[in-house]
């Protein structure tokens, strides 16, 4: 009978204890994307380019900008730092870290995007504007008004997708141009300040996966560029991180795990059998299951809140204070504050501001 009691709680254990790291692992973040992130495998994601810098770097993914501090650089080595097109802003903090990885010469940085969502981390720590207003080919129309033909020299050539271009660059190297009405546009600047390289790219469609294996109209496509572009930078033994940090990625994870947990538990070692005889029957089978839970039970829900009332009356502000360097009338608004507390005449001038950045979208800025 004692023997029996034994088992049992040592039966008991186990599955709690099972469980405990089920429910951990269950409760383990899967994001999806819409932008341009190297975690989004659809056309418009940068995940082939990412996979592209793995094979060749060894390149690793962040998903915050601490986790910069903890990557280990011996021998004169750096951290080369990819951005491509982030969706969210650049906090104070994080330019903090960066700023001091940069003065120690642990850093370079690779910054590829069309819009002013980076601008404000590029002037501060770069010395660079992009200029977020979109290129256009005269004359043509049906999209390819859209499709700009890109000299980057040495490194060849290439297309992009509604590319903007670099408005101010104090001592860059121009890297890469397109040639709009017979006007040369830089699209691409190296700069170096000491020890620290930069390297700005006014387009972040041309690293995206519909430009790296494009269809047959589009010609060879942009791999080898891309990887000429990133090989600027990257000498033996730096360390390649692509940022995963600063787009609005929907984290989920199961909120019924605990309830799960044991029923999951029991079937762990049949489950680990089966991985070493096939891991992809599995792991295939372990999708559908998953699936099919999903479907009947959505157990589920976001991690995280969206942006709040006061980091989307920052970016309000910002966007104002972009628009009004090119547009007199929005100049003159904000020299008297009193414009910004009427929110009826605080609407029309972002509404405003957004038109003269040629900026679609934000609803949600217009509230402020």
């Amino acid at each position: 009978m004692r023997g029996r009691a034994i088992l049992l709680f040592a039966i008991i254990t186990g599955l709690v204890l099972s469980g405990a790291a089920v429910d951990a692992a269950m409760r383990g973040e899967l994001r999806i994307y819409t932008s341009t992130s190297p975690s989004n495998p659809s056309v418009y994601g940068a995940s082939e380019f990412y996979e592209a810098a793995r094979e060749a770097y060894d390149a690793v993914l962040v998903r915050s900008i601490g986790e910069l501090e903890e990557l280990a650089v011996e021998g004169g080595a750096s951290i080369v730092y990819v951005v491509i097109a982030p969706d969210k802003p650049f906090t104070y903090e994080e330019y903090l870290v960066l700023s001091s990885l940069a003065s120690q010469g642990r850093l370079k940085i690779l910054v590829m995007d069309e819009t002013i969502v980076s601008n404000w981390l590029l002037e501060r720590l770069v010395g660079a504007r992009v200029s977020g207003e979109e290129l256009i080919v005269p004359g043509a129309s049906g999209g390819w008004q859209y499709i700009v033909d890109v000299d980057c020299g040495s490194l060849g050539r290439g297309l992009a997708s509604k590319p903007s271009f670099i408005e101010e660059a104090a001592g860059g190297e121009s890297i890469c141009t397109a040639d709009i009405a017979g006007e040369e546009r830089v699209l691409a600047v190296k700069i170096e300040r000491g020890g620290f390289k930069a390297l700005v790219v006014s387009d972040s469609s041309m690293c995206a996966n519909f430009m790296l294996d494009p269809p047959p109209w589009l010609g060879d496509g942009n791999r080898g560029l891309c990887m000429g572009l990133l090989g600027l930078l990257v000498e033996p033994g730096d360390v390649v991180v692509f940022d995963d940090a600063h787009y609005k990625g929907i984290p989920l994870y199961f909120k019924y795990g605990q309830a799960l947990a044991g029923l999951a538990a029991v079937p762990a070692r049949a489950l680990s059998s089966m991985w070493a005889i096939n891991p992809y029957a599995t792991l295939a089978s372990l999708i559908a299951v998953s699936t099919a839970l999903s479907a009947l039970a959505r157990p589920w829900r976001p991690l995280e809140r969206p942006l709040g009332d006061e980091m989307l009356e920052k970016l309000a502000l910002y966007a104002l204070q972009e628009a009004a360097r090119r547009d007199p009338i929005l100049r003159a608004a904000l020299t008297f504050g009193v414009a910004l507390r009427l929110r009826p005449l605080r609407r029309l001038l972002i509404e405003r501001a957004y038109r003269v950045l040629g900026v679609k979208g934000g609803e949600g800025l217009r509230a402020y």
